[in-house]
């Protein structure tokens, strides 16, 4: 975490994020906003070359419906519908239950595509219920990084992913 935030974070961007959403994300110094939209439940965020986007999505859970395919159905609708230009490429996807927080939670992972360039690489999601604000989040990350080792940018991005949270933001 340190290593991760070394160079300072945008704690109004949390603090925005937790008053608009109900939820927080210590974010990296050099993210911005890609799109931010209560109407598609999403906030989008990204940072330049090596690229990483990061998206924060949530639903309301359906009691009639498992879990594990509301969060699969939410994983498709955030990369198909409200990140567009993106694809999970079917063939390499992965999902694996763990924890997270205290959360039963799902990590999916695989390989992205761009529908309007070539250009892809390595995905990870984390998705789960949360209980106290009655929806399912989908954490989610993605990576175009040509010719440099991908282990440490998905490793910043579950770095970031362990701050999220939706009690009362308290900075350090």
């Amino acid at each position: 975490t340190a290593f991760v935030y070394r160079s300072g974070e945008q704690l109004d961007m949390a603090e925005n994020y937790y008053d608009q959403h109900g939820f927080y994300l210590r974010m990296m110094h050099d993210y911005v906003e890609i799109e931010n939209n209560p109407d598609k439940k999403l906030v989008w965020l990204g940072r330049d070359f090596p690229y990483r986007w990061l998206s924060v999505s949530w639903a309301t859970p359906n009691d009639s419906t498992e879990l594990e395919v509301q969060l699969d159905h939410l994983l498709r609708n955030t990369y198909s519908k409200k990140m567009g230009s993106i694809k999970i490429n079917q063939d390499y996807l992965k999902r694996d239950p763990f924890w997270f927080k205290q959360y039963s939670s799902f990590k999916y992972y695989g390989l992205w595509e761009s529908k309007e360039e070539v250009k892809g690489g390595p995905f990870i999601a984390y998705g789960f219920y949360e209980p106290v604000k009655d929806r399912i989040y989908l954490l989610s990350g993605v990576i175009h990084a040509p010719e440099k080792e991908k282990i440490p940018y998905i490793r910043q991005m579950e770095t970031i992913f362990r701050t999220f949270d939706t009690e009362i933001f308290e900075p350090e």
